[in-house]
């Protein structure tokens, strides 16, 4: 069966993380559409995956928009009661939705039906209209894609639920404006990118205030550790994860974790030597920049933050198991139009680690156009 995945904002990391978690390089990307043949619970599916905003399934494929017309009140036709519908047209070639989505709901009203067609902001039903108006359970947010003038069709069957992840972001009681958080969807994409197994005992050595942890906890991993040099750190961590064992109880009713309020460089004085499988982690990014800053002061700083890294897989190389792996944020810094990015891959290389490729690609890059900082997400495993 042909699903199309609705990717978000950073669609090549939303890409590799539906790679791994399919266990699959058999698709095909057209705009905002990754397309695959495999049999999945899209409803499950969706709830773990950071960078997917809608899951539909084909219909038809290499149609007229009158044949795309006759498909949706067909599939309409026989539904009772109220029904909600809307389109999201994707593709380079725009068509006029409105029009289309109004021939269709008079079409089906002239069939004896009660219906309400519900309009998307630039032709795309977002997810809180499909949530708000329970399109999916009353009717369908219907996909239409324009590929060489000939339209496919998909009918979204699980929609990313905002309101949790919503939840998730803001209503967390700790947090820490001036270091900054990293975001809940990048947390779950980086723990899909490791590829690790729900059993697997998961690190995250610079926890902050804990996004990756209570991510994990919300996936249902079981064992969990996370540290932090910084006491408020682990204050917030320890807040959050009791937030999110309360807020989402049967997720993370049967998970087990633990912190510390210790130095990466002494961290071997609380986990056991070759004890973790996978390490999960954004680190200490340097100063935030404010852009006016000089070449001298990213570059010094680039210095110090390499030494760091190098300090921690030092450190990591002793407590993870033979093959562990390492999903790891090394930053890069805008300076007019280029990036200054940190030169420490060779010096990890060399204490014993190999970089792993995502897709063919060495890093993903998450970086909003605006930012002077980028997060570049790497891939080690242990040999």
């Amino acid at each position: 069966m042909n699903h199309y995945f609705i990717l978000g904002r950073e669609k090549k990391i939303s890409t590799a993380e539906i790679a791994v978690i399919l266990n699959t390089s058999n698709y095909k990307i057209q705009g905002d559409i990754l397309k695959v043949k495999k049999e999945i619970d899209a409803k499950s599916l969706i709830e773990v995956l950071g960078g997917t905003i809608k899951i539909g399934t084909e219909i038809n494929n290499n149609l007229s928009l009158q044949e795309i017309k006759e498909e949706i009140i067909k599939n309409l036709q026989d539904n009772t009661g109220k029904i909600n519908f809307g389109l999201s047209f994707y593709g380079e070639i725009k068509t006029d939705t409105k029009k289309l989505g109004l021939e269709i709901k008079k079409e089906l009203k002239n069939l004896g039906k009660s219906v309400r067609y519900v309009e998307g902001k630039e032709g795309i039903l977002n997810a809180a209209q499909i949530i708000g108006n329970k399109i999916i359970e009353k009717g369908g947010d219907f996909i239409i894609e324009n590929e060489a003038g000939k339209y496919n069709l998909a009918k979204t069957v699980a929609i990313q639920n905002v309101n949790e992840w919503s939840k998730r972001d803001f209503d967390r009681p700790g947090s820490d404006s001036l270091s900054g958080m990293l975001p809940p969807k990048l947390s779950m994409m980086m723990i899909n990118l490791s590829g690790a197994k729900k059993t697997d005992i998961i690190l995250d050595p610079f926890c902050g205030s804990g996004t990756i942890l209570t991510e994990a906890l919300y996936m249902e991993y079981k064992n969990l550790i996370g540290s932090d040099f910084s006491a408020k750190a682990v204050e917030d961590t320890e807040k959050n994860v009791e937030w999110m064992a309360k807020e989402f109880e049967e997720k993370s009713q049967n998970s087990k974790i633990e912190l510390h309020h210790i130095d990466i460089v002494d961290i071997t004085k609380k986990i056991k030597e070759k004890s973790i499988d996978t390490i999960i982690t954004e680190p200490y990014l340097g100063k935030p920049l404010r852009g006016n800053e000089d070449e001298e002061f990213i570059l010094n700083q680039t210095q110090e933050l390499k030494e760091l890294y190098i300090s921690a897989f030092e450190n990591f190389k002793n407590i993870l198991k033979p093959n562990g792996i390492v999903v790891f944020i090394i930053p890069q810094f805008k300076y007019k139009n280029d990036w200054i990015k940190i030169d420490c891959l060779k010096e990890i290389k060399d204490l014993g680690f190999k970089q792993e490729n995502f897709e063919n690609k060495e890093y993903l890059l998450y970086h909003r156009s605006n930012q002077k900082l980028g997060r570049g997400i790497y891939k080690f495993k242990k040999i």
